[in-house]
């Protein structure tokens, strides 16, 4: 009995298998799910309303083509690759601005597709592009020798500034282009042609991935120069007549020579602050910036505050901006960040170590605009 027990359970259970089998046969795949080889090594690279996507084909040899997917599957393009190729290389443009990630299928001839492979990149656009500021540029200052001199403020390297383009005209009448690094802050433009404009823009690279370069517009710029003073006539609201001789008198502060100065006011009678240094300069300027040279053996006796000031008619004055003089030997110079266009200056002086004032010498930097 025993024996005939164990026969009956053998053969309920092979006649359940079989039952069991013939159930789920129509769902069993002959040889297995293939997948074939997925892309390796994948790679994006940021772009102008454009990416770049690559990748290494990988040792499969069925694999025929692949298809880039984004925007949640919506949109593919089909990559082909063929027989022989090591890796793809597609451009996917017109992409609006945004983050985006792609997924990467494989596929053989008889349509099997591998598993994903994602990838994340940026596209850049018109965004980016508007927020894009050029270099700020100090000043573009010519020497006798009709070279210029550029100082450039700092670069925006957050955004991505890598190098300004300057184009300019040089004494043959032939345009030249020279490009500055935003690791300096200086460069010179030799052989300029005086009397002319220059331009420049600044280029940017916002990732090392990049493929794309982006610039701002061109900005153009007159160039500095150092106003000849042979024509200026200088008055003040006081000096000293006769106890500084041959010195004393205002024109002393644009005779070109810092062994000559002006004085204050101090015989019979010493006024005090404010006091004032006023030019007509004859014709009308764009100061840029303006230079001041102290006594050498009497820096600490002079004044130290002082604002500047332009006029329409020599009469009315407005404020432009404010300084201070550092007491040290040696011409001093002063930036405007908002330089006025005036044919009438005047030093304005509030404030001083002493009573009384003194002044060496004072130059522009500017342009003429007439």
């Amino acid at each position: 009995m025993k024996y005939i027990f164990i026969f009956l359970m053998v053969a309920l259970a092979m006649a359940g298998c079989k039952d069991m089998d013939s159930t789920y046969k129509d769902y069993v795949v002959v040889g297995g799910i293939v997948y074939p080889g997925k892309i390796i090594k994948p790679a994006i690279n940021s772009g102008y309303n454009k990416v770049l996507i690559s990748g290494k084909r990988g040792s499969d040899p069925s694999v025929t083509y692949a298809r880039i997917f984004w925007n949640n599957y919506t949109d593919s393009i089909e990559v082909p690759v063929p027989q022989g190729t090591d890796s793809i290389s597609q451009i996917i443009d017109n992409l609006p601005e945004n983050t985006y990630s792609f997924f990467i299928h494989t596929y053989d001839k008889n349509g099997n597709v591998s598993v994903p492979v994602e990838v994340l990149g940026r596209v850049y656009g018109e965004s980016y592009v508007q927020g894009l500021s050029n270099r700020y540029l100090k000043y573009a200052l010519a020497d006798n020798s009709n070279t210029v001199q550029i100082l450039w403020g700092d670069a925006d390297l957050t955004s991505g500034a890598i190098s300004t383009e300057i184009q300019y005209t040089d004494n043959s009448n032939q345009q030249q282009v020279k490009f500055c690094k935003t690791t300096k802050n200086n460069l010179l433009l030799e052989n300029y042609k005086p009397g002319t404009t220059f331009k420049y823009r600044t280029m940017f690279v916002p990732d090392s991935t990049c493929i794309d370069t982006f610039y701002t517009s061109f900005d153009v710029q007159k160039v500095l120069v150092n106003i000849d003073k042979s024509e200026w006539a200088a008055t003040t609201d006081s000096y000293e007549a006769t106890g500084q001789l041959p010195n004393g008198g205002p024109e002393k502060t644009i005779d070109g020579d810092v062994n000559t100065y002006w004085h204050t006011q101090h015989s019979g009678g010493m006024p005090g602050y404010p006091h004032w240094l006023a030019y007509d300069m004859k014709k009308t300027v764009g100061v840029a910036i303006i230079e001041l040279t102290s006594r050498s053996n009497f820096y600490t006796a002079d004044f130290t505050k002082f604002t500047i000031q332009k006029s329409t008619d020599g009469i009315n004055w407005t404020d432009c901006e404010s300084f201070v003089l550092a007491e040290k030997i040696g011409t001093q110079s002063f930036v405007l960040q908002n330089p006025p266009v005036t044919r009438y200056l005047r030093i304005y002086m509030n404030e001083g170590t002493q009573p009384y004032s003194h002044l060496a010498e004072f130059s522009v930097i500017g342009t003429y605009e007439n």
